[in-house]
């Protein structure tokens, strides 16, 4: 009797994917636009080859390569180097996967995405106002169309917009009340009394883009109250008379 021979058993490796993600500002995800490089790495046993794509929102329906150029036309492995870049002049702003996909000469495939946002534009500063004006203090307010940070320049004139808030020693307080990324803001200003004040507001959003809203020049102006003293009531005098004796 013959003996057994063992059975052949090959082990097919799934290729190995690794997408670091892009030269992003900051490591929000946020991209400025322009040619964005895409680093990774696109590996496995059984090498075939790899492939960008691009959608629209988290959770694409539809994929493009348009304006993906690959390092090597993804024909090579790539470890913890760059895949390819991405010319993100074909399209607009808004959020967008980028989708890799691995495969190897057995038709197994590995994939894997980021998640980014393409900004090119500053913030739209709308509803400037100002609000509880006092004798020695005011509190400015506006919006903007996407998530930013505040300031305010003032000064007594025009021509002597000096001072900012909040100032960088009070930034971390007033983070930690309204927020450092919003689409609604409050700056406080400690005055003068019966002090006229001229300001704008600047917000900068993620990416770097600063705003600035000064009325079109002119710049915003506002007149803190006048300081009111109130004298102490005077206590009520006692009537006096004289009196008479017995007669």
């Amino acid at each position: 009797m013959s003996a057994i021979k063992p059975a052949l058993i090959t082990l097919i490796l799934l290729p190995v994917i690794f997408l670091v993600g892009c030269d992003v500002d900051n490591q929000t995800g946020y991209l400025t636009g322009g040619v964005i490089q895409i680093n990774g790495s696109a590996t496995s046993e059984f090498f075939s080859n790899y492939v960008i794509e691009i959608g629209a929102g988290i959770d694409p329906q539809a994929w493009s390569d348009e304006g993906i150029l690959l390092t090597n036309d993804g024909a090579a492995e790539v470890y913890e180097g760059i895949l390819g870049t991405w010319n993100t002049s074909t399209v607009g702003d808004g959020n967008y996967t980028i989708l890799i996909t691995v495969t190897d000469v057995f038709g197994n495939f590995s994939q894997d995405r980021v998640f980014v946002t393409i900004d090119r534009t500053p913030p739209n500063i709308t509803d400037v106002r100002v609000v509880n004006v006092t004798n020695c203090s005011a509190i400015i307010m506006w919006n903007t169309s996407e998530d930013a940070n505040r300031s305010v320049n003032y000064g007594t004139s025009k021509d002597n917009i000096s001072m900012t808030a909040p100032d960088l020693d009070d930034m971390a307080l007033w983070d930690l009340i309204f927020g450092s990324f919003s689409k609604e803001h409050t700056v406080y200003l400690d005055l003068e009394p019966s002090t006229t004040y001229y300001f704008e507001v600047v917000s900068r959003d993620f990416v770097g883009h600063t705003a600035v809203d000064n009325n079109s020049g002119e710049f915003y102006n506002f007149t803190t109250l006048e300081t009111v003293f109130q004298h102490a009531p005077q206590p009520p005098r006692r009537g006096g008379g004289g009196g008479g004796g017995r007669t």
